[in-house]
């Protein structure tokens, strides 16, 4: 916690003229200790990353604030507070001191404020008070009633200082479950108390053992092969880490690896669901029925009038389902050939004339060519034959009449 807090210090660092080359003022990457600086026995008492890992700039500033290093600050004690050497309130009290009533927080002096409040943060690293136990300090800075909450949970903490249950002998609570400390046995993807059982243990090295023999579905426990062919070098190499470049080369905006990237055009798809990404490729296609406006897929106002593929017959042209600019499906007309006749979405050999009739259906798709029922009285009645017969037939009467008469 410490060193977070101190983290907010670092800002001094920033000017080249804050530190003077003295041992312990200065940061010395994978280098542990400040090689016997005046304030080292202090601050790794206090902090024993500073002499077992690196002198970073944590170790600076605690070296400065914690342990009477005012040595880096040569200038400290003038009377005047020069915040761009680094002074500040927390580093050089002497002339930066906060007046009566502040604190310094932060490098910064504030005023404690606890208007309206009885418990909670004074905004300036003190407390407006406590509450009385069963009762939780509120957003509003106001003791309220606290209500337990153990749904979910075997063990720990209610929330409000009472608890959810205790662990049998052997056993260990992690985030709220009784488990067997130390092995993933049932607690894949969750704190083995000792260990982890999770795709981010590999990366801090604190996987439990056994995590592969109990947890095999994660990323770590899964032999997997690279393949970059056809890829850019910020594609996904196909092991969840992206294909990236050589040691002398740095993965540009549009996904090619090169020695400099000065003048190269980024594709920038901040915002945009679809469209242009400033680089000649796109940033998504918008659906069926909705135009890309500005980025955003909007609404266009029109509808699907078929199925996309789908194709039929309107009167003697064809018609085939397309997409029209606006991203909706239209039907697309082809007359057929003067000598054709349109038959299931094609057009198809001669024209068929008599006693063939070609009607669409409902749908538009042409059924089969079939005879027209003209109720027994059609026009292939009237042939040559039958007017033969009919004159056969009245000749007949008119001779039988003469011989009557």
């Amino acid at each position: 916690m410490k060193r977070l807090l101190l983290a907010f210090f670092v800002m001094f660092l920033m000017s080249p003229r804050s530190l003077q080359a003295e041992p312990g003022c200065e940061e010395t990457p994978e280098i542990a200790g400040c090689g016997g600086c005046a304030c080292e026995a202090c601050v790794c008492e206090a902090d024993d990353f500073c002499c077992n890992s690196e002198w970073d700039d944590l170790c600076v500033e605690e070296c400065i604030v914690d342990c009477g290093g005012t040595f880096c600050l040569p200038n400290c004690g003038d009377a005047t507070c020069q915040s761009d050497e680094g002074e500040d309130c927390a580093t050089c009290t002497q002339d930066c001191g906060c007046k009566d009533g502040e604190a310094c927080k932060f490098g910064e002096c504030c005023a404690s404020d606890c208007a309206g409040k009885t418990c909670g943060s004074d905004g300036c690293g003190g407390s407006c008070g406590e509450c009385a136990e069963g009762l939780l300090c509120g957003e509003a800075g106001q003791c309220e009633e606290c209500q337990p909450n153990c749904e979910g949970f075997g063990c720990g903490d209610d929330g409000c200082g009472g608890s959810c249950g205790e662990c049998a002998e052997g056993l260990a609570c992690a985030m709220g479950n009784c488990i067997t400390p130390g092995t993933c046995d049932g607690n894949c993807n969750g704190n083995a108390d000792t260990c982890y059982c999770d795709d981010q243990c590999a990366g801090f090295g604190d996987c439990c053992d056994d995590v592969c023999e109990f947890c095999p579905e994660l990323a770590q426990c899964n032999e997997c092969t690279p393949d970059c062919t056809d890829k850019g070098c910020d594609d996904d190499n196909g092991c969840g880490f992206p294909c990236g470049c050589g040691d002398t080369e740095e993965c540009c905006g549009d996904g090619i690896c090169r020695e400099n990237c000065e003048g190269v055009c980024t594709p920038d798809c901040t915002g945009k669901d679809c469209g242009d990404d400033g680089c000649g490729g796109s940033c998504g296609d918008c659906g069926n029925v909705e135009a890309c406006t500005n980025g955003t897929c909007q609404a266009n106002g029109c509808a699907d009038a078929c199925v996309l593929g789908e194709k039929g017959c309107a009167g003697n042209s064809t018609w085939l389902c397309t997409k029209n600019d606006n991203g909706c499906t239209v039907k697309s007309t082809t007359a057929c050939a003067v000598d054709q006749v349109c038959e299931y979405g094609e057009c198809q050999g001669d024209a068929v004339v008599g006693d063939i009739i070609a009607e669409a259906d409902s749908t538009g798709t042409t059924p089969p060519p079939k005879k027209s029922d003209g109720g027994g009285c059609n026009s292939a009645g009237n042939t040559p034959a039958s007017a033969a017969m009919l004159l056969f037939a009245l000749f007949s009467l008119m001779v039988w009449r003469r011989r009557l008469g």
